[in-house]
Protein backbone atom coordinates (compact mmCIF):
# COMPACT_ATOMS: atom_id res chain seq x y z
CA UNK A 1 0.00 0.00 0.00
CA UNK A 2 3.10 2.17 0.93
CA UNK A 3 4.71 1.71 -2.70
CA UNK A 4 1.06 2.85 -4.12
CA UNK A 5 1.02 6.01 -2.46
CA UNK A 6 4.23 6.77 -3.10
CA UNK A 7 3.98 5.83 -7.07
CA UNK A 8 1.17 7.92 -6.72
CA UNK A 9 2.54 10.75 -5.42
CA UNK A 10 5.49 11.03 -7.40
CA UNK A 11 3.66 10.16 -10.88
CA UNK A 12 1.38 13.54 -9.56
CA UNK A 13 4.24 15.52 -9.38
CA UNK A 14 5.25 14.53 -12.76
CA UNK A 15 1.69 15.32 -14.12
CA UNK A 16 1.40 19.26 -12.46
CA UNK A 17 5.45 19.53 -13.53
CA UNK A 18 4.07 20.17 -16.97
CA UNK A 19 3.12 23.77 -17.53
CA UNK A 20 0.63 25.90 -20.32
CA UNK A 21 2.46 26.71 -23.36
CA UNK A 22 1.35 30.30 -22.28
CA UNK A 23 2.92 29.64 -19.33
CA UNK A 24 6.05 28.60 -20.97
CA UNK A 25 5.86 31.32 -22.86
CA UNK A 26 5.64 33.99 -20.24
CA UNK A 27 8.99 32.80 -18.83
CA UNK A 28 11.25 32.66 -22.27
CA UNK A 29 9.64 36.25 -22.53
CA UNK A 30 11.09 37.56 -18.97
CA UNK A 31 14.26 35.44 -20.13
CA UNK A 32 14.64 37.65 -22.90
CA UNK A 33 13.41 41.02 -21.16
CA UNK A 34 16.25 39.56 -18.92
CA UNK A 35 18.90 39.68 -21.61
CA UNK A 36 19.93 35.91 -20.01
CA UNK A 37 21.50 35.38 -23.02
CA UNK A 38 23.93 37.98 -22.34
CA UNK A 39 24.32 37.48 -18.61
CA UNK A 40 25.57 33.54 -19.34
CA UNK A 41 28.14 35.29 -21.89
CA UNK A 42 29.10 37.45 -18.65
CA UNK A 43 28.53 34.68 -15.94
CA UNK A 44 30.72 32.65 -18.15
CA UNK A 45 33.64 35.42 -17.98
CA UNK A 46 33.10 35.87 -14.42
CA UNK A 47 33.70 31.90 -13.61
CA UNK A 48 36.41 32.19 -15.98
CA UNK A 49 38.32 34.81 -13.78
CA UNK A 50 38.02 32.80 -11.13
CA UNK A 51 39.68 29.88 -12.55
CA UNK A 52 41.99 31.96 -13.14
CA UNK A 53 42.89 33.58 -9.93
CA UNK A 54 42.33 30.49 -7.84
CA UNK A 55 43.86 27.97 -10.09
CA UNK A 56 47.51 27.90 -11.50
CA UNK A 57 47.15 25.54 -14.32
CA UNK A 58 43.71 27.24 -15.34
CA UNK A 59 45.42 28.70 -18.62
CA UNK A 60 47.13 25.51 -19.63
CA UNK A 61 43.42 24.45 -20.21
CA UNK A 62 41.53 27.41 -21.03
CA UNK A 63 40.82 26.86 -24.52
CA UNK A 64 39.70 23.45 -23.62
CA UNK A 65 37.10 24.53 -21.12
CA UNK A 66 36.01 27.34 -23.80
CA UNK A 67 34.95 25.12 -25.92
CA UNK A 68 33.11 22.84 -23.93
CA UNK A 69 31.27 25.97 -22.39
CA UNK A 70 30.35 27.16 -25.64
CA UNK A 71 29.26 24.09 -26.52
CA UNK A 72 27.15 23.38 -23.58
CA UNK A 73 26.83 26.67 -21.16
CA UNK A 74 25.31 28.81 -23.85
CA UNK A 75 20.96 30.32 -24.28
CA UNK A 76 20.12 27.79 -26.38
CA UNK A 77 21.38 24.80 -24.65
CA UNK A 78 19.83 26.54 -21.17
CA UNK A 79 16.73 27.75 -21.76
CA UNK A 80 14.46 24.77 -21.56
CA UNK A 81 15.94 24.47 -17.91
CA UNK A 82 15.14 28.14 -17.16
CA UNK A 83 11.84 27.99 -18.48
CA UNK A 84 11.47 25.04 -16.41
CA UNK A 85 13.08 26.93 -13.35
CA UNK A 86 10.81 29.99 -13.66
CA UNK A 87 7.79 28.15 -14.31
CA UNK A 88 8.32 25.77 -11.34
CA UNK A 89 9.09 29.03 -8.64
CA UNK A 90 6.78 31.67 -10.55
CA UNK A 91 3.33 31.34 -11.42
CA UNK A 92 2.25 32.70 -15.14
CA UNK A 93 0.52 36.04 -13.48
CA UNK A 94 3.95 36.35 -11.67
CA UNK A 95 6.02 35.89 -13.99
CA UNK A 96 4.54 38.59 -16.42
CA UNK A 97 4.27 40.86 -13.62
CA UNK A 98 8.56 40.54 -13.49
CA UNK A 99 8.34 41.24 -16.80
CA UNK A 100 6.54 44.32 -16.26
CA UNK A 101 9.16 45.00 -14.16
CA UNK A 102 12.46 44.38 -15.91
CA UNK A 103 10.93 46.55 -18.92
CA UNK A 104 10.65 50.33 -16.18
CA UNK A 105 13.73 51.84 -15.97
CA UNK A 106 14.70 50.58 -12.66
CA UNK A 107 14.21 46.80 -13.63
CA UNK A 108 16.78 47.93 -16.72
CA UNK A 109 18.83 49.18 -14.71
CA UNK A 110 19.08 45.72 -12.35
CA UNK A 111 19.41 43.49 -15.14
CA UNK A 112 22.98 46.09 -16.40
CA UNK A 113 23.61 45.49 -12.78
CA UNK A 114 23.53 41.98 -11.80
CA UNK A 115 26.71 40.95 -13.18
CA UNK A 116 28.50 43.56 -11.54
CA UNK A 117 26.70 42.35 -8.12
CA UNK A 118 27.38 38.70 -8.79
CA UNK A 119 31.13 39.40 -9.55
CA UNK A 120 31.46 41.17 -6.95
CA UNK A 121 29.18 39.06 -4.60
CA UNK A 122 31.60 36.45 -5.95
CA UNK A 123 35.06 38.34 -4.95
CA UNK A 124 33.38 39.40 -1.35
CA UNK A 125 32.73 35.33 -0.49
CA UNK A 126 36.45 34.16 -1.85
CA UNK A 127 37.73 37.02 0.23
CA UNK A 128 35.84 36.02 3.42
CA UNK A 129 36.79 32.64 3.35
CA UNK A 130 40.34 33.05 2.74
CA UNK A 131 40.50 34.93 5.57
CA UNK A 132 38.66 31.80 8.19
CA UNK A 133 39.88 29.22 6.02
CA UNK A 134 43.33 28.78 7.76
CA UNK A 135 41.49 28.67 11.14
CA UNK A 136 38.52 26.25 10.00
CA UNK A 137 41.34 24.09 8.64
CA UNK A 138 43.13 23.88 11.98
CA UNK A 139 40.19 22.92 13.67
CA UNK A 140 39.19 20.56 11.34
CA UNK A 141 42.78 19.10 11.44
CA UNK A 142 42.50 19.14 15.40
CA UNK A 143 38.94 17.80 15.20
CA UNK A 144 40.40 14.71 13.41
CA UNK A 145 43.59 14.04 15.41
CA UNK A 146 41.00 13.80 18.93
CA UNK A 147 39.06 11.27 17.00
CA UNK A 148 42.63 9.40 15.45
CA UNK A 149 43.72 9.60 19.32
CA UNK A 150 40.19 8.50 20.88
CA UNK A 151 40.37 5.43 18.61
CA UNK A 152 43.87 4.59 19.08
CA UNK A 153 43.43 4.88 22.88
CA UNK A 154 39.95 3.13 22.86
CA UNK A 155 41.54 -0.14 20.86
CA UNK A 156 44.63 -0.20 23.24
Amino acid sequence: MKTLLFYSLLFSQLIFAQYTESHRNAAKQLLKIMNVDKTIIQATDIIFDNFSRNSPNFSQNEDIMRKYFSEYFTYNALEDGYVDIYCAEFTEDEIIKLSEFYSTDLGKKLIIKLPVILRKSSELGEKTVKEFLPDLIKEIEQRNNDVENAEENGKG
